[in-house]
């Protein structure tokens, strides 16, 4: 026919030549169907797999075009074979379309999986269709074993609710999104983002969606909380302790003041009580000093220092008014050592 004039470049008449043997052409012979004709001689349908061609050679077109063969025998009431039929259909575009859907999904494959976090895709009420690279990295599953699960899988028991609400939510809205733990075959939790967005696949409503590991985030989160809210204890407590501060040292001054003003005989246990509250005034300044050094951030203000003279001090401020005695078994010849006197009394109270 016509059209096997256009593919291949050849006339009707060399075709009603009686003295032509097909098995014979050379260009037959290029195309590789001798042993498929040979085969239909012998009484068989033979279907011929699609190959692509250079028709340049025959047809002058230049150019190289995929043709599907079929050949089958005609045969006549007693079985004998009377015509063979060589029936091709050019399929290029076919391939070529076939050839550009291969290679966008392999570019869509390579795409979703280099995304960084993880991809899926599931039905409503249905098990995974489809997932990421990352998806069987975060959640220790082989691919076989994914494709048997279903998505509330992958989450705790205590969040099942929460999980299933939300993918209710996709199908009933469209979208949506929700932090829940991940749960992977080991047994760890590892907090996600997930989102998921409805699509309609081939009439059948789907779920599309991503998942981030947040749990590094939150936790910078929750240092940053942390941080602002000592920042701002902080700033209370500095104030603080600069008005507690002006306090003691009206306090201190007038213990020193009465002090002089009772120079002189019998007046010693006085001076003695007057004394110990100089001394309890001077341990609360160097509490306000902490709340000082803690509010700037800083580091402890050390000086050097006995030990011994400091716990006997903080201990005798710590029982004062108790019925409690304290003996001391100290080293004559202990070194003195470079320390913020007042957080070392503090541990000494505190124990």
């Amino acid at each position: 026919n016509i059209a096997w004039e256009k593919l291949w470049g050849v006339s009707w008449e060399k075709f009603i030549k009686l003295d032509y043997n097909i098995l014979e052409d050379k260009q037959v012979q290029k195309l590789g169907l001798i042993p498929y004709l040979r085969r239909a001689y012998s009484g068989e349908a033979v279907f011929v797999p699609a190959k692509e061609y250079d028709v340049q050679e025959t047809s002058g077109v230049g150019n190289r075009r995929w043709v599907q063969s079929n050949i089958f025998p005609i045969k006549n009431e007693s079985g004998k074979i009377i015509n063979i039929v060589i029936e091709q259909e050019d399929i290029t575009e076919r391939k070529q379309a076939e050839e550009t859907l291969h290679s966008e999904k392999q570019f869509i494959d390579k795409a979703i999986d280099s995304l960084p976090g993880i991809f899926y895709l599931f039905p409503q009420d249905g098990k995974f269709l489809r997932w990421n690279r990352n998806f069987e990295i975060v959640s220790g599953y082989t691919g076989e074993e994914i494709g048997r699960m279903y998505p509330r899988d992958f989450f705790p028991v205590e969040e099942y609710p929460l999980v299933e609400e939300r993918i209710g939510e996709v199908f009933a809205k469209g979208e949506s999104f929700v932090e829940a733990n991940w749960l992977s075959k080991d047994g760890t939790k590892t907090l996600h983002y997930l989102t998921g967005v409805r699509v309609d696949i081939d009439g059948i409503s789907c779920q599309v969606g991503m998942g981030i590991d947040i749990s590094d985030r939150k936790q910078l989160e929750e240092e940053r909380s942390k941080s602002t809210k000592l920042e701002s204890i902080g700033l209370l407590a500095g104030g603080i302790a600069h008005d507690f501060n002006n306090i003691l040292t009206t306090i201190l001054s007038n213990v020193s003041l009465a002090k002089m003003m009772l120079d002189g005989e019998g007046n010693d246990e006085i001076k003695d009580r007057l004394t110990q509250s100089e001394l309890a005034g001077r341990r609360a300044a160097e509490l306000t000093q902490q709340l000082l050094t803690f509010s700037r951030g800083g580091a402890p203000v050390k000086k050097t220092a006995m030990l011994g003279n400091i716990v006997r001090e903080s201990t005798g401020f710590s029982l004062s008014g108790s019925n409690v005695k304290c003996r001391h078994y100290i080293d004559k010849d202990l070194w003195p050592c470079s320390v913020d006197s007042g957080q070392i009394s503090q541990v000494i109270n505190n124990l």
